[in-house]
């Protein structure tokens, strides 16, 4: 398990993860590969993590994200 905390950016993306990568893209004015790094990033780091779901539980989890912070489609 990673102990390494998510930047403010991965924080930002995470909180999006209900969405597309296209849509979390647009969002925040970036590529649909920067989201896809950053997703990759950040499942390093929330380890056993392996999708958006399973990140969005683990960061809530350790406090990374709170579950208010979250946006839903």
């Amino acid at each position: 398990m990673s102990n390494k905390p998510l930047t403010e950016r991965q924080k930002e993306v995470l909180r999006l993860a209900c969405f597309s990568n296209k849509e979390i893209a647009r969002r925040l004015c970036i590529q649909k590969c920067t989201v896809a790094t950053h997703f990759n990033d950040i499942r390093a780091r929330l380890i056993p993590a392996t999708n958006k779901a399973s990140m969005l539980v683990e960061g809530i989890r350790r406090k990374e994200i709170k579950i208010e912070e979250v946006e839903i489609q």
